[in-house]
């Protein structure tokens, strides 16, 4: 009887935390007044989300296309936009937190991105990064189209 009742204590914990890493992949569109860009210059900005248990892609395409990949749990170095970032992904209360550093024109900084879902068709990444002059933040709201 205890065992039977460890088992399905293993089961229902095992289940809670399967449902508090959520499902990014997909086409996202970037809604550009909700993310706070009002210029109507701007090309459509399109992100595609690949996931697997280990990894995470994003493909941002606009006038050009930039890769960013993480593997989860463990330090990933890549070059974004030109500059070197490294970081170290992980799932937190059911969103993607990613901390790390980045190249800056002044030098490198530290940044903490966090990428959840809003609802069943909004993807929102709030990105902080640390300069000695204060905080810097951005967010970005994306709606899914596939």
């Amino acid at each position: 009887m205890k065992t039977a009742v460890a088992l399905i204590a293993l089961l229902v914990a095992g289940s809670a935390a399967a449902q508090d890493v959520p499902r990014l992949d997909g086409t996202w569109k970037l809604d550009m007044p909700m993310s706070g860009i009002h210029r109507t210059d701007y090309p459509d900005i399109t992100l595609t989300v690949s996931q697997s248990d280990s990894e995470l892609v994003f493909e941002t395409k606009a006038v050009g296309r930039s890769v960013l990949r993480y593997r989860l749990g463990e330090e990933t170095t890549q070059v974004f936009g030109g500059l070197e970032r490294s970081a170290l992904a992980k799932w937190e209360a059911g969103r993607l937190v990613v901390v790390g550093e980045r190249e800056m024109a002044s030098g490198m900084a530290p940044y903490r991105l966090t990428v959840s879902l809003a609802g069943e068709s909004d993807l929102v990444i709030h990105e902080y990064i640390y300069l000695a002059s204060g905080e810097a933040q951005s967010k970005q709201v994306y709606h899914r189209i596939k």
